[in-house]
């Protein structure tokens, strides 16, 4: 959620009509949290980022009281501005749009430079997944250019001098901030006269916005295309409802030949499946296409025209949350259900819990940790071979870019967190682990102390075993994570349904530890097709 600062008289003037605003925000699905003088607070959900301005709150509202309805509709003009884009491997793809005749005071920048934070903090990633710039475009000079750094040099916003781009990385706030981000790559934006823009970082102070500013010049980087065409639209439009014209960039060697696009998306749309899901059969389609243009979105046949500002419609169930807020919740009439049931754990549930007792009981301490790691965590330090995970797309840090495939790593790495603690240290974990396969529940523990040893190990199983009411049995198994010799395989019914045994040497240096230890992992739906 963002919490966002919204001048309420410039909200009045930009609707033209008056209105009560805390039922307005609700029927949008957002939440009133106050007021600080002429401001209101209002938490927006992150899903609505084009809510974060008054710009967009504005535009919503005059579609719930049907001043205006249905898609807004762009002409874009020809800036005549061409934009070369040479390999920027870190952040691949940009973006850029005009929009001219903008007049803003100091108020009004105010909430266009929120309206930019607020983007970076949360669709943004901080920065990371999409990073904004915003330019007086009549301090731009010709033609524009993405590219590496080389030695440019130029002054950015905040400071006196020329720097380079690592010198802003050491020197200034910004760069101290969010260089990080950044490999040995720094990627600049550049005119014929030099430097404009050092994303993520700092722009050049000498296309800085001001009062004076009338035309401005937007540039989006980033990672992930998508967010960063759906990042431009938004703030390109909030300049728009402020009464600017917008016009396109040319890209040469971009992901799209010309930026922004404004067009509307088309949705499948199903009336039926709007009836049925609210829960009302004879909601006529005339009432359902209304609301439909109250929330801005323009219904037509068997599809809906979806503004290219919105991030968060892809189906038409999103269109049926769409009614709903167009026709208001005092449009539901609730009704009892015709069935009555009283709820009650799923067998996997019960047999949860009866592990997470038994565990307590002998002394173990629940931890409950991320199901997201790094293949160097998972494989590497565990001496296992590399195998098949579920990889992120666009993962956040190097030490989360894959679903882990079992839960010792995690248990180890907690043990490695708690070292210097008084042993002996007890821990276990019920959680789920994945593969391009599919997701598994299972059980993990762990003992560490100056004389932890199999035998050790195999008494928690008994105990677990035993409240859990199996027989159980063993073998010789092997793991390349345990010592050769120390690792049972536990069957129930003749099948294994895991594994216990000293951690390797190796394995233990690897995750700093000092004391042996002995753990286990069980696959929880195989003890519940015994249980």
């Amino acid at each position: 959620m963002a919490v966002v600062r919204i001048h309420v008289p410039t909200l009045r003037e930009m609707v033209g009509a008056e209105f009560e605003l805390p039922p307005l925000v609700e029927r949008l699905g957002e939440e009133l949290k106050g007021y600080e003088g002429d401001y209101a607070l209002i938490d927006v959900n992150p899903d609505r980022p084009d809510l974060y301005s008054v710009e967009g709150l504005a535009r919503a509202i005059k579609g719930l009281l049907e001043i205006e309805l249905g898609c807004p509709k762009y002409r874009l003009g020809d800036s005549g501005i061409l934009a070369k884009v040479r390999g920027v491997r870190s952040r691949p793809y940009v973006l850029f749009s005009v929009v001219k005749g903008v007049r803003l005071d100091d108020a009004g920048i105010r909430s266009l430079m929120e309206l930019q934070e607020k983007l970076h903090a949360t669709y943004g990633r901080r920065r990371r997944k999409v990073a904004i710039g915003i330019h007086d475009l009549d301090r731009v000079e010709g033609r524009l250019m993405y590219r590496p750094a080389k030695k440019d040099k130029f002054v950015p916003l905040g400071m006196r001098r020329r720097l380079s781009t690592s010198e802003i990385l050491r020197e200034h706030p910004k760069g101290r901030e969010y260089g990080h981000i950044l490999g040995e790559e720094h990627p600049v934006i550049l005119d014929e006269k030099g430097v404009i823009s050092f994303p993520p970082i700092i722009n050049s102070a000498r296309t800085a916005v001001t009062e004076d500013t009338r035309n401005f010049l937007i540039d989006v980087t980033g990672t992930d295309l998508r967010a960063v065409s759906k990042t431009l639209n938004i703030v390109t439009t909030a300049l728009v409802e402020r009464g600017g014209s917008p016009e396109f960039v040319t890209l040469k060697g971009g992901a799209m030949p010309r930026s922004p696009d404004l067009e509307p998306e088309t949705v499948r749309f199903d009336r039926d499946l709007v009836r049925s899901l609210l829960g009302l059969p004879n909601l006529k389609g005339k009432a359902i296409n209304i609301a439909l243009f109250r929330m801005r979105i323009t219904p037509k046949g068997a599809d809906a025209f979806v503004p290219a500002y919105r991030t968060d419609i892809f189906g038409p169930v999103d269109l049926v949350e769409e009614v709903e807020k167009g026709l208001g919740l005092g449009a539901l009439e609730p009704r009892l259900p015709k069935g009555y049931t009283i709820g009650r754990p799923l067998p996997w549930r019960r047999l949860v819990r009866k592990i997470r007792i038994s565990m307590i009981g002998m002394g173990f301490l629940e931890v409950t940790t991320l199901t997201l790691t790094s293949p160097r965590r998972e494989f590497d330090l565990m001496l296992e071979p590399r195998g098949d995970a579920v990889v992120l797309e666009n993962p956040i840090t190097e030490e989360h870019t894959i679903l882990r495939t079992g839960l010792l790593p995690s248990i180890l790495a907690v043990l490695s967190s708690n070292r210097g603690r008084e042993m002996p240290i007890r821990v276990f974990e019920v959680g789920d682990a994945a593969t391009p396969e599919g997701t598994r529940k299972l059980l993990a523990f762990a003992v560490m102390h100056p004389r932890a040893g199999l035998a050790e190990g195999l008494s928690v199983v008994s105990g677990l075993m035993a409240s859990l009411g199996l027989e159980w049995g063993r073998r010789a198994g092997r793991r390349p994570s345990m010592i050769a010799g120390r690792v049972a395989e536990i069957l129930v019914d003749g099948e294994g349904v895991g594994v216990v045994g000293e951690i390797h040497p190796q394995v233990l240096e690897n995750f700093e530890l000092e004391a042996p230890v002995v753990a286990g992992e069980f696959d929880v739906s195989k003890l519940l097709e015994k249980s």
